[in-house]
């Protein structure tokens, strides 16, 4: 199990009811917890994945921080998350 720090800005915010919350998972990639939060919040992962062809919309970001070093764009839905990581959803 992994727990993570998740922040919602903007519209995102809508969605979840929430700013940001301590969310534990056992999610190993970015894809597995979108799927996870998707179903937690109805329409979650349609924010973030185009459904043509499964790659992220460009109308949204993902912003992954590993414990110690700075956030950076997500670019890949296959990668593995860390505990004590940070993710923004804008």
């Amino acid at each position: 199990m992994i727990r993570l720090k998740l922040r919602y800005l903007a519209h995102v915010s809508m969605v979840t009811g929430v700013l940001q919350e301590f969310y534990e998972t056992r999610a190993a990639s970015l894809k597995a917890l979108l799927d996870e939060l998707d179903q937690r919040y109805d329409g979650f992962q349609d924010l973030f994945l185009s459904s043509k062809d499964s790659g992220f919309n460009l109308n949204a970001m993902i912003f992954y921080q590993p414990p110690g070093k700075l956030p950076a764009p997500a670019m890949n839905l296959q990668s593995p998350l860390e505990d004590g990581a940070t993710l923004t959803f804008w």
